[in-house]
């Protein structure tokens, strides 16, 4: 690979493989007015943060750098849906530990994988990504199409989500940045913690999501049935004695 294919690739990667994972979890959302211009402006400062704070080894905002594209990330999230701002960071959480697991999978193929030319690492970076999505996304994306407006309930379940992924975040940055003086033993401890961490998020995730579904339905199911019973007290009356 050509230093210049390289610095892009380690420039940008992060934040269009964060905004692409993003992407293909809210098709289906509603979007807010001006939401083409929001969406512009949230792409433009994510690729500027990362290509200004792209020097990670010699500058103090190593770790602002990633945290930064996040916050960035889940903010336009919010500012181009309509959803409320939990929403929005469950969304934000769920793209980013679908492009973690990738970035570990490719981690661990690349090393088995031969490398004679930019044109194979290339071939191999989008093969892994591109399954990797679009497996996870078979899976998870229809659970969170039947229920695009659904309020998610549960704090400290999506807390408890956004904590693992905040950790990953940092253990990743610690094996990158340390990861010559890091032995195999460790390396391979923190990639397999990653990849169980995003998958136990995602896990939690879409089960909150799930039992906010069934939470409302019942609410709307009692909301009918106090309806009803006031409109027609003596049929829910002798139900009861009955």
């Amino acid at each position: 690979m050509s230093d210049h294919s390289f610095y892009l690739y380690t420039v940008f990667a992060f934040p269009l493989e964060l905004l692409t994972a993003g992407g293909i979890f809210l098709m289906h959302q509603k979007r807010k007015s001006f939401a083409p211009v929001r969406l512009v402006l949230c792409v433009t400062l994510c690729l500027l943060i990362s290509w200004l704070w792209n020097d990670t080894r010699d500058t103090a905002f190593a770790m602002l750098r990633y945290f930064s594209v996040f916050f960035v990330f889940s903010a336009g999230i919010y500012l181009c849906f309509q959803m409320p701002l939990q929403t929005a960071v469950f969304y934000a959480v769920t793209a980013y530990a679908i492009q973690h697991t990738a970035y570990i999978l490719q981690g661990w193929i690349a090393p088995i994988w031969p490398m004679h030319s930019h044109i194979t690492f290339y071939l191999q970076y989008y093969s892994i990504y591109i399954i990797t999505y679009f497996l996870l996304w078979k899976i998870l994306y229809p659970r969170s199409k039947s229920a695009p407006g659904c309020r998610l309930e549960g704090k400290p379940l999506l807390l408890i989500s956004a904590a693992l992924i905040t950790i990953t975040l940092i253990l990743n940055y610690i094996r990158v940045l340390y990861g010559q003086d890091l032995n195999l033993a460790m390396q391979s401890v923190c990639a397999c913690y990653a990849l169980i961490s995003c998958s136990f998020a995602l896990a939690l995730q879409f089960g909150l999501l799930k039992t906010s579904r069934l939470e409302q339905e019942v609410e709307v199911i009692e909301r009918l049935w106090i309806r009803f019973s006031h409109r027609n007290p003596w049929p829910a009356a002798k139900e009861v004695l009955l």
